[in-house]
C-alpha cells in the first residue's frame, strides 16, 4: 500500500470520521460519502477519482494522520479504460470506533433514473462547501460511464456552488416521506458537457447515479457477493 506524507499545517483535523469530511489519498483529497459492508466487512465510498486500487485512505485525528483503510475499486486496470464514479474503501477494523453518524443507518438508495428526479430538491454534504442544498437539472446529450444515468445540481441560491474542488465523493440525498435516499455521487463542478446544446452554469455541479455505480461495481468486482450501503 502506497504510504503519504502531508503537510499537517494544511489538513483539516477532526475528532471523528464522519461523512462529508475530508479524506486523503495519494492522488489527492475528496470527501468521506456513504459507509456500508461488503461481504459482512465494514466498507466507505467515495468519488473514483479520489483514490484507485491499492492505495490507502487516510484522515487527520486530533492532528494525527491515521490510516482509515485500502481502497478495492476502481481497479487500476478499470481506471485506464473507464473514467471511475465511486471507489470502495474496506475499512481498517481498528478505525471502527472513531466513525461517527450524521443520519445512521436507514439511506436507502434510490434507484429510479436521476432525470425522473428533475426539480427535485436535494442536499449534501461536502468536505469543502459543508451542507449545501440544491435541485435537480438535467444535461442534454452527455454521458458518463456508459450511461446517461448523470445530471446537474444547482444550488438553491443562483449565486452558490453546489459544490467544489473537494466536495468530490459526497453523496446527494433527498427525502420521501421523511426517510433518507441517496440519489448520486458529486463528480465534479463548472464541466460544459461537449455535444450538449445546453448552457451550464459552473457553479452547477454533475452528478452520477449511485445505484448505477453500485452497479457497475458488482459487475467489475469479481469478490463482490453481497455489498449495501445504508449509512451516512
Amino acid at each position: 500500500m502506497e504510504e503519504i506524507l502531508i503537510d499537517k499545517t494544511f489538513a483539516t483535523s477532526y475528532s471523528k470520521i464522519t461523512s462529508g469530511e475530508e479524506i486523503i489519498s495519494p492522488k489527492g483529497s475528496g470527501t468521506l460519502g456513504m459507509f456500508g459492508q461488503l461481504n459482512g466487512f465494514p466498507v466507505a465510498v467515495t468519488g473514483g477519482h479520489v483514490i484507485e486500487e491499492g492505495q490507502l485512505a487516510q484522515f487527520h485525528i486530533h492532528g494525527e494522520c491515521v490510516n482509515f483503510g485500502a481502497c478495492i475499486w476502481p481497479l487500476v486496470a478499470e481506471c485506464q479504460t473507464h473514467i471511475p464514479d465511486i471507489a470502495v474503501i474496506e475499512i481498517d477494523k481498528n478505525i471502527m470506533n472513531k466513525i461517527s453518524y450524521r443520519i445512521g443507518n436507514n439511506v436507502t438508495i434510490h434507484t429510479r433514473k436521476l432525470l425522473e428526479l428533475k426539480n427535485r430538491k436535494v442536499f449534501k454534504y461536502g468536505a469543502t462547501t459543508n451542507l449545501t442544498h440544491g435541485y435537480v437539472e438535467d444535461i442534454d446529450s452527455m454521458s458518463l460511464f456508459e450511461s446517461t444515468d448523470v445530471a446537474l445540481v444547482a444550488h438553491e441560491d443562483d449565486d452558490k456552488n453546489f459544490a467544489k474542488e473537494g466536495d468530490s465523493g459526497a453523496i446527494v440525498l433527498t427525502k420521501f416521506n421523511d426517510q433518507h435516499f441517496a440519489i448520486g455521487v458529486v463528480y465534479g463542478g463548472g464541466l460544459n458537457p461537449r455535444n450538449s446544446p445546453k448552457t451550464v452554469s459552473p457553479k452547477t455541479s454533475v452528478i452520477v447515479s449511485l445505484n448505477h455505480a453500485i452497479q457497475r461495481f458488482k459487475e467489475g468486482y469479481e469478490n463482490c457477493q453481497v455489498l449495501s450501503l445504508d449509512s451516512l
